[in-house]
């Protein structure tokens, strides 16, 4: 008989004491895990653990808030590449049940791009994730031939003053540092243009996703507009980026310093380039 042990592999701590924990059961001997994960909720320190409330108990909660998922309903996806747990098929398309069009376009890019780089880094799948992987090229797929106008429609570029191949240069620097996703220098000739005429991102393109701290991306953007490397508000700004999963809001780029930010590993980068970190 196979002897297991449970252990707590993640907590996901909330405002006021408020966790939630994910537990894993593996096999002893060999050190897999084995079947899903097991979340429970503290509502706050030291009340007891509850049983996370199932998703069909809940669609209508999950449809108002256009919840993604296995994105963020608590870290499931990042749990489960970490463990080298399947995700599958039904799992992973279950939000198309309560998202609308827009928001399911957008969680399939995401969990297509999160999944591909995680298999870049640490190596090829169980079959199970294999399958599901497809399954969403699949759903996508058929959403871009059926949608000509997709989710991002009516974004314009960002005007570049200095230049894209200064641009690429900047973002393969950051690629390098783990800041910016790889791939996301790739993705400059979609989101910026040098010319002065408005024109629309592909509708194809995909959005740049940040995956350093929130306050250095505050500052990059920053940095970059003071240095005349980007020419456009802010609010226009926010809508290329991409961070933990969500699309970057205005408010979330005009929080101010605080100072007790570390922002040694940005403005080393960016000196690199002449670029005073704003």
């Amino acid at each position: 008989m196979i002897k297991t042990e449970e252990k707590i592999v993640r907590i996901n701590r909330r405002k006021q004491g408020e966790e939630v924990r994910v537990y894993q059961t593996f096999d002893k001997e060999t050190g897999k895990p084995i079947g899903g994960s097991r979340f429970t909720h503290l509502h706050e320190k030291d009340s007891e653990e509850v049983k996370m409330v199932p998703v069909e108990n809940d669609i209508e909660t999950l449809r108002l808030e256009q919840s993604l998922w296995l994105l963020d309903f608590p870290e499931s996806l990042d749990t489960k590449l970490k463990l080298k747990g399947s995700i599958n098929v039904e799992d992973a398309l279950l939000p198309k049940e309560w998202l609308n069009s827009r928001n399911w376009r957008f969680y399939l890019v995401q969990m297509i791009e999160r999944i591909e780089y995680w298999k870049k880094k640490n190596g090829p799948y169980d079959i199970g994730t294999e399958q599901t992987l497809l399954k969403l090229k699949e759903e996508i797929s058929y959403i871009n031939d059926s949608d000509p106008k997709a989710i991002f429609n009516g974004i314009k570029k960002l005007k570049a003053p200095l230049g894209l191949k200064k641009l690429e240069s900047l973002f393969k620097d950051f690629e390098r540092q783990e800041m910016l996703a790889i791939g996301s220098k790739d993705l400059v000739k979609d989101h910026f243009t040098e010319s002065a005429r408005k024109e629309k991102i592909p509708k194809e393109a995909k959005l740049i996703v940040w995956i350093a701290k929130l306050y250095e991306l505050r500052f990059f953007i920053r940095s970059l507009r003071n240095a005349s490397w980007i020419d456009a508000k802010l609010e226009d700004t926010a809508s290329h980026f991409i961070f933990e999963g969500q699309t970057v809001s205005l408010a979330q780029l005009r929080s101010g310093k605080i100072g007790t930010e570390d922002l040694s590993n940005l403005s080393s980068v960016l000196s690199l380039h002449q670029i005073p970190c704003a």
